[in-house]
């Protein structure tokens, strides 16, 4: 299970973030790889947060502070996150993921055509 997956800066990030967990997840062992992002779930986000500072990961820290206020910025985390695990499996087995994610009435269209990649809507 790689959950939770942080927001990462760009597009770069993201890829080179599921690259290294996929490296260490080792999937050709694994039947599945299950993935989400971080949820929101009582006061997960402040937690995270507080955490993050604590350790030196102020950039990080932002990142997460940002996605949890801006309902735009969560969707493109979100969606960044699972294009980058898609494509990180695909070197891989395709077939593995399984990527667990909440959909809106917006969201909705753009997650159900992505569930031949692993998307599991919730």
């Amino acid at each position: 299970m790689v959950c939770p997956s942080l927001p990462q800066p760009d597009g770069t990030a993201y890829l080179n973030f599921s690259r290294e967990i996929m490296q260490a997840v080792r999937p050709r062992q694994c039947e599945h790889i299950w993935a989400e992002v971080i949820n929101l779930r009582g006061d997960s986000f402040t937690r995270t947060v507080a955490a993050l500072r604590a350790a030196k990961f102020e950039c990080v820290a932002k990142l997460v502070e940002h996605v949890s206020t801006d309902a735009s910025a969560w969707e493109r985390y979100n969606r960044d996150t699972f294009l980058a695990h898609a494509h990180a499996l695909l070197e891989y087995e395709p077939g593995k993921l399984r990527y667990l994610t909440y959909t809106t009435p917006g969201s909705l269209a753009w997650w159900s055509a992505n569930v031949g990649k692993g998307a599991v809507l919730l």
